[in-house]
């Protein structure tokens, strides 16, 4: 990221127009995790191609249950699309892992992975954003 602590660099809403940044939801900005694609194609000229769309993991290493269910309004699902503003590895005027709009499908963490609702907070909590295409 440019700069950590702005706080505008994470934002989400169920529209372009709604968005919120998480700090103001009360919840900690993420790591994000950037992914240029999905999978990469080795052509015929034994160059590259990149397949798919970019995705983003917000990572968090801790999460209140409060902050968790905050979260969880945004995706009541195991996806729904939104509007987020996240870092990327890209850069843009000067300015290295610039923030950027985009619309896209947050995917809820996997049942595989069940958390314990008795402790009151979630660990190593991960949204997945794919299919990310700019706002």
């Amino acid at each position: 990221m440019a700069n950590p602590a702005v706080d505008t660099d994470f934002e989400i809403g169920t529209t372009s127009g709604s968005k919120a940044t998480l700090a103001s939801l009360g919840v900690p900005n993420p790591h994000p995790v950037w992914k240029d694609a999905q999978s990469k194609a080795k052509l015929g000229n034994n160059a590259a191609r990149y397949l798919g769309s970019p995705q983003v993991e917000w990572q968090w290493g801790f999460l209140t249950a409060a902050q968790r269910d905050t979260l969880r309004t945004y995706c009541t699902g195991a996806s729904a699309d939104v509007f987020i503003t996240t870092p990327t590895t890209n850069a843009s005027g000067g300015i290295s892992n610039v923030a950027v709009a985009y619309e896209a499908q947050m995917w809820w963490p996997s049942p595989e992975q069940p958390e314990d609702p008795m402790s009151g907070r979630r660990l190593n909590f991960v949204i997945v954003f794919k299919q990310l295409v700019t706002s």
